[in-house]
């Protein structure tokens, strides 16, 4: 699977950091309201991590600091092996039942059916578990969920055309990106196999604190009220998982509270192992 690359500048670069970070430190009601809503499309041809800006704005590889251990050690100690399996892992078909829908859409939308994401643009498919809904919102290149039973979870799914970055220096940006907030932390990250594909992924833990009530912003809280507990905020843990394939680069997101991350990242994990690319 060949495509042309996309031009990455300055402003492009930025606006897509966003939409891939500024939801791991709060939580809106919907996964697509407030400042993490995806910008329309024609401004989402490449997302692009912090760690990218440099060779983005010189349009040229850029110099590999010295990082993240990745090279060594790619056995899971999580069990993240996802598609290691037989002959067909990794790769798809599309089904003849489904060659009649496509004169309905266009040829790049993806499209949810029957509990499969399907993206004919960057040629990939992928289970979706029940109760996670692609909004209607969804691009080639930016695909977002709720999930059901929890406001505050979401998921997203971005790719980045032309953008051949090693694994390494897109894990450093994301890293670098987090150390920065001063309530994250960094809780795991690994190397894992994704659809024969080699790929990474990192565990952050944000401390959220919510705003007081209208009128009680001043006022000491007593230890074991509602309103100490968002004094003392509350704990929301994002997963990221990127790899390379072909020339895209796939980034995926899961957010959830820390008390429904676990039951989530279950599902998560499942969605991983069944990713096929076309051949």
């Amino acid at each position: 699977m060949s495509r042309p690359s996309h031009g990455l500048t300055g402003s492009s670069t930025l606006l897509l950091v966003g939409s891939l970070l500024c939801c791991s430190a709060a939580l809106p009601a919907h996964p697509a309201a407030g400042p993490c809503a995806p910008a329309a499309r024609p401004m989402l041809r490449s997302p692009v991590l912090p760690g990218e800006r440099a060779r983005a704005d010189a349009g040229s590889p850029a110099a590999s600091p010295a990082a993240v251990p990745l090279s060594s050690g790619e056995e899971s100690h999580g069990g993240r092996t996802a598609g290691e399996g037989g002959e067909a892992t990794g790769t798809l078909a599309e089904p003849p039942h489904l060659e009649a829908e496509k004169v309905d859409r266009a040829a790049d939308t993806p499209f949810l059916h029957e509990g499969i994401l399907r993206n004919p643009a960057h040629g990939f498919q992928v289970s979706v578990p029940a109760g996670w809904s692609l909004l209607p919102s969804a691009t080639a290149e930016l695909m977002e969920f709720s999930i059901g039973g929890c406001g505050e979870c979401a998921f997203r799914i971005l790719v980045s055309p032309g953008n051949d970055l090693p694994v390494e220096d897109t894990v450093r940006g994301i890293k670098q990106e987090i150390l920065r907030d001063a309530n994250a932390v960094i809780i795991d990250e690994e190397v894992v196999r994704i659809a024969r594909q080699k790929g990474y992924t990192l565990i952050r833990e944000d401390l959220v604190r919510d705003a007081p009530p209208k009128g009680i912003a001043d006022q000491p809280a007593a230890p074991g009220t509602a309103s100490a507990d968002q004094t003392l905020g509350r704990r929301v843990r994002t997963r990221y998982v990127t790899l390379n394939h072909s020339s895209d680069k796939l980034y995926m997101m899961l957010k959830a509270p820390r008390e429904r991350f676990a039951a989530e990242d279950g599902l998560f994990e499942t969605l991983l192992e069944s990713l096929r690319f076309k051949p």
